[in-house]
């Protein structure tokens, strides 16, 4: 799996370039490693890839990580030497396909001589606990049991480790709750190490939450030291007391530092081309030549710096996730990563890396004590998080051993239904461990949070979740499953939890609860009918329309991720969006996007779905709620119900959804603003691919007829 070039290799045939990155020094050097990740459609690198700048072939190391099903690259790590650099000329480096070449074997051997590096834990009953990088690596060669090295990068530019062990007591007696993973990367033969520094709380019987002080050495000088580790300097949550805030380590969560020992080499600034990573298919279809806001950007920048970034902290993020509201962490990915992959600007970037990091905080973060991987559902079919809907008790370890331990609780609330994407993106484009763990444990815990029985055990069924919340886990599973490296066996495991939630929603619009007008049936409660009567509640079935469309935008990802299997679903939920635009003698268009609707009602002994847009929209707005708003005409921001909407239109022109085209072109003509609009908020700012654009203007004509009042 791993293909390392250093130097040119006249064997070598270069093909034209299929993309490019612009590598932005921030100060001077006369030798520039640089480590980068990179995507790539079907086809485009068959076997390996090389660099070219300035007409040169440059030294390279390739570490493919994924393939296509054809075997052609999809995902690489690619780590280079740049001469000279310097922060007035940007050098664009050409991504160009190669021919095979013979592997070239590590530079580095071991650890650089003179490197060390130390982790130590101090306890509230006078006891320390350390982690030593040179132990690890002995224990983790030996297979010493509960030690394990991953081999992550390898080749004559860059090798890297990761060391994963628990920290030790002065006789040996190993920690049996924390963990530490020292990663290692290792630059020209050790001349500069990046040592990253992860502590973990991450066992399902974790006993509670961990106080303890801590300082980390690296080269015998100490770089850190933080003491209560875990305290909340914060608005405390409604579900804590004051008395509360020495928190300690939260149970399932985990914090990260990076330092570099020997030469430090400058800081850099990447520019790649958007509208090649959308074609890889692995990112929405959206709209690169939108010119993001850059009066609203600073906003966001500037709310950031100010923002709590320290161990264990969330920054930006919010909280508590159920937080209602605008709020700019949710969509398809949040506002702020998106505002980076349009505009590319450095600050936004800085912003993807440190939340995809503070991700860490939360606790998701579940290992197998045994495999030491994430905890998998197909071992343990019965454990789930939901004390009501586990099958197979795992009962917290005995703290006989460290009666300070505190009770497991944390500042933040975690549900699937307001779950932001924090890791998939940095991942992608960096291609570093850390966030590789982190989807995987953000994406299991979409599952594990499941009932266990309603999930159908190892299936890992997301359904019995709110609609929104199918939508974001079954997004986290996706990207999760499509970049997995090829030899994790997370590939194998969260491709088949794609595949299974993908033929429950077949089952489902190819059932008999299916309706014409696409609606998600399954997904109706009484949610918006709480606060009435007891009959009103139990006649009524609602379900809001905005959700659907998070979940027709989910299915689409996964066609476009490479699931055909999608399709189906995906087209059916959409057909509700274009019908409350298209059947105007009945459905007014200006109620297409509300905030809820009435798909059905309870009968004497039967549930009966509305099949009739004349029917759907006089319960809705005539009978249940006529005072309910419009929810299209005078929005003037991009994450409104109107422009989701407006984003899934723009999905089902691309995948010929019949009438796609005029409810689309009926929902532009009440959003005059929408390009300053979405300029504001890209969340949503999807765009026609070129082919689809052509395909709407050749049926403008036939569209227009019984377009209707505009």
């Amino acid at each position: 799996m791993l293909v390392a070039v250093l130097q040119v290799n006249p064997a070598f045939s270069a093909e034209r370039p299929v993309a490019s990155v612009v590598v932005e020094p921030q100060e001077k050097s006369a030798r520039l490693v640089l480590t980068f990740a990179h995507p790539f459609k079907k086809g485009d690198v068959p076997e390996t890839l090389i660099l070219r700048a300035a007409g040169r072939e440059l030294p390279s190391q390739v570490n493919v990580k994924r393939r296509h099903a054809d075997g052609s690259v999809k995902h690489a790590i690619v780590s280079t030497c740049v001469a000279d650099a310097d922060p007035a000329r940007p050098l664009t480096l050409s991504i160009c396909p190669a021919s095979h070449a013979p592997p070239t074997n590590s530079a580095q051997h071991g650890l650089p001589r003179g490197f060390s590096a130390e982790v130590i834990f101090r306890f509230p009953d006078g006891s320390e606990r350390r982690a030593d990088v040179g132990d690890f690596y002995r224990k983790t060669s030996l297979g010493t049991e509960r030690f394990t090295m991953t081999k992550w990068l390898e080749g004559p530019v860059v090798t890297e480790l990761q060391l994963l062990g628990p920290p030790s007591g002065p006789k040996g007696d190993l920690d049996p709750d924390l963990l530490v993973l020292f990663g290692l990367r290792m630059l020209e033969a050790g001349k500069s190490v990046r040592l990253e520094v992860v502590v973990e709380s991450p066992w399902p019987d974790v006993p509670g939450n961990i106080p303890y002080d801590v300082t980390v050495s690296v080269g015998g000088r100490e770089v850190m030291a933080q003491e209560d580790v875990g305290y909340w300097r914060h608005r405390m949550p409604y579900w804590l007391k004051e008395k509360d805030r020495n928190l300690g380590h939260f149970a399932h969560a985990r914090w990260r530092k990076v330092y570099w020992w020997g030469e430090t080499p400058p800081g850099t600034h990447l520019l790649y081309e958007p509208a090649y990573l959308i074609s890889t298919g692995l990112l929405p279809p959206y709209d690169t030549s939108l010119a993001v806001s850059s009066e609203r950007l600073n906003r966001s920048v500037e709310r950031w710096h100010k923002s709590p970034r320290g161990i264990l902290e969330n920054s930006i993020i919010m909280a508590y996730f159920p937080t209602t509201g605008g709020r700019e962490d949710l969509g398809p990915y949040p506002t702020w990563t998106t505002r980076y992959l349009l505009g590319r600007d450095r600050r936004a970037w800085q912003m993807v890396l440190n939340t995809g990091e503070l991700a860490g905080s939360f606790p998701v973060h579940l290992r197998d004590r045994k495999s030491g991987r994430i905890v998998s559902i197909d071992e343990h079919p019965g454990y789930s998080l939901n004390p009501r809907g586990t099958l197979e008790k795992i009962a917290p370890r005995p703290a006989d051993d460290r009666p300070y331990v505190l009770a497991a609780t944390s500042p933040y609330a975690v549900d699937n239904a307001h779950q932001p994407s924090l890791a998939f993106i940095p991942y992608l484009l960096t291609g570093e461990y850390y966030y590789l763990e982190e989807m995987y444990f953000w994406a299991n815990w979409c599952m594990l949070i499941q009932n266990a029985a309603y999930r159908q055990k190892d299936k890992g069924l997301i359904a019995p979740d709110q609609v929104r919340g199918q939508a974001w886990a079954l997004r986290q599973l996706v990207d999760a499953a499509k970049i997995a490296p090829d030899d994790h066996p997370e590939k194998a495991y969260f491709d088949s939890k794609v595949r299974n939630n993908l033929e429950h929603y077949s089952r489902f619009v190819n059932g008999p609860d299916a309706t014409p007008l696409g609606t998600y049936t399954h997904g109706a409660s009484d949610a918006y009918v709480r606060g009435r009567s007891q009959e009103q509640r139990r006649k009524w079935l609602t379900l809001a329309p905005w959700q659907q469309n998070f979940l027709a935008w989910s299915l689409d990802h996964a066609f476009r991720a490479g699931y055909a299997e999608a399709a189906a679903a995906r087209d059916y939920f959409t057909r509700f969006q274009v019908g409350a635009l298209t059947n105007h003698s009945d459905y007014d268009p200006g109620f297409a996007a509300p905030y809820f609707i009435v798909v059905g009602e309870r009968l004497e002994d039967e549930t009966r779905y509305y099949t009739t847009w004349k029917e759907l929209f006089e319960k809705t707005f005539r009978v249940v709620a006529p005072d309910t708003k419009g929810g299209i005409d005078g929005l003037d921001y991009g994450s409104s119900y109107a422009y989701i909407a407006r984003a899934v239109l723009i999905n089902g022109v691309g995948n010929g959804v019949p009438q796609a085209a005029q409810a689309l072109r009926v929902l532009e003509s009440r959003l005059p603003q929408r390009a300053n609009v979405l300029a504001e908020d890209p969340t949503w700012a999807f765009a026609l691919s070129r082919a689809a654009d052509d395909r709407r203007r050749t049926n403008t004509d036939a569209d227009h007829e019984g377009d209707g009042p505009k």
